[in-house]
């Protein structure tokens, strides 16, 4: 009987994208029949592997099998997904057909499919299909613009009563080989008087790794504040930032989360629920990370025409976070920059610390390093905390020749880790 585990592994090389898609071994080609029908695998797993077999270009034995699958659909493909060789039967079906043949969507097709993967009466699979294909074309400028569009809508959005807003954009999975650092720079940035939120659920993948979710409640905080009250957090002076849920502020986004654990591979979603903005002020700084090179055009591009009009800043962080490492240069552009702007430790009189990963890495011994950073204890996770708050600050036009000396004071006389200590309680 195959596994989920082993449907797993071979969807993570198969439906990884045009370019960086391995083909599938013999072994597992002799296998995809009893893939198809094994009851130990997701159905939403088995329809986005059909579709990336569908749609990569095939080896030879991989032809043979999908001409195979079109001549026996009905004996080995559960009957959910014969429509993928048959023909659609409903909108999303019909929209996903056109996507794995390669054409694009319109804004307004874009749009409908988006509201079509939030209703909770459309089967999961389908969703995944649509996902998958859109993946695997590459979305256009057009149809990411669009379904950023309509994502921001089913979210709660709130003005807030402060004059600058730092929106921490991390991917929402997290770290897996690095402390995450993001909540203890937003403690540090709050200590000299700049709010910032930041976004996320509790976990998803591909990476299930550690973010400000697990971190918070491994504190013994609260992660799940409403929405009004993650307001009072940022809004109150001695505290200053607040991570809010998915859960709290977009429902709909949140009930995908399923979807995607069965998907295995990280669909548009992923670019889009850190682009959503809960909270803004009349100067919305939206710091972005990115990992491939290719990425940051399209985040700049749907920061360009995002509802709430922020500014940016786009690092090539950690992990593809917002973390800039300590040990080197780093892409960090704001946006509407027609070039590749760099951030570097020695650009503030910081020396630079190598970054060293660590597979093995807890949320405990995170949250350590965080908080013996804010208590001033030199180290990496001190050196990476202030040079980011240093960055940040440089991007909101707030830096100037004392920044450096209020920042290090801070850590020293208890002020950054007390706006730690009193945010979640």
């Amino acid at each position: 009987m195959i596994t989920q585990t082993q449907a797993t592994t071979w969807l993570k090389s198969k439906g990884t994208g045009p370019e960086m898609g391995k083909h599938l071994s013999t072994e597992a080609i002799s296998q995809l029949d009893a893939l198809f029908q094994s009851t130990q695998v997701h159905l939403t797993t088995k329809t986005t592997l059909l579709v990336a077999i569908l749609m990569l270009p095939p080896t030879p034995e991989e032809q043979v099998w999908i001409t195979h699958i079109h001549n026996n659909y009905s004996q080995i493909l559960p009957q959910d997904t014969h429509w993928l060789v048959t023909s659609p039967n409903t909108p999303i079906q019909t929209t996903a057909a056109q996507v794995i043949a390669y054409k694009d969507l319109t804004s307004s097709d874009a749009e409908r499919a988006f509201d079509m993967c939030l209703d909770p009466r459309i089967p999961e699979l389908d969703k995944a299909a649509l996902l998958e294909a859109l993946r695997l074309k590459r979305e256009t400028p057009e149809e990411n613009i669009a379904c950023l569009i309509r994502a921001h809508t089913h979210c709660q959005s709130t003005m807030l009563d402060t004059d600058t807003l730092v929106h921490f954009s991390d991917p929402f999975d997290g770290f897996n080989r690095n402390h995450y650092l993001t909540p203890f720079t937003a403690a540090l940035l709050a200590s000299v008087g700049i709010p910032s939120v930041i976004t996320g659920t509790h976990s998803v993948g591909p990476k299930y790794g550690i973010n400000t979710h697990i971190l918070l409640k491994t504190a013994a905080k609260n992660p799940l504040l409403s929405v009004s009250d993650v307001q009072n957090q940022i809004q109150t002076p001695s505290i200053g930032w607040g991570y809010c849920d998915q859960s709290q502020y977009n429902p709909p986004m949140e009930a995908l989360t399923s979807l995607r654990q069965n998907m295995v591979k990280r669909p548009l979603l992923a670019t889009i629920d850190k682009l959503i903005l809960p909270f803004t002020a009349p100067t919305t700084l939206v710091v972005a990370g990115y990992t491939h090179p290719p990425y940051k055009a399209k985040l700049a591009r749907l920061l360009e025409v995002h509802p709430a009009s922020p500014k940016g800043l786009i690092l090539r962080g950690i992990e593809g976070s917002t973390q800039l490492p300590t040990g080197k240069r780093a892409p960090a552009t704001p946006l509407g920059s027609e070039e590749t702007l760099f951030s570097r430790p020695e650009d503030f009189g910081l020396t630079p610390i190598d970054n060293h990963t660590n597979p093995d890495i807890t949320a405990s011994e995170t949250i350590s390093e965080g908080i013996t950073a804010l208590k001033g204890v030199h180290g990496g996770a001190k050196a990476t905390i202030l040079y980011n708050a240093l960055g940040i600050i440089k991007a909101l036009g707030k830096f100037n020749q004392s920044t450096l000396g209020q920042l290090t004071k801070n850590l020293t006389n208890g002020s950054a880790v007390s706006h730690w200590e009193l945010g979640h309680q």
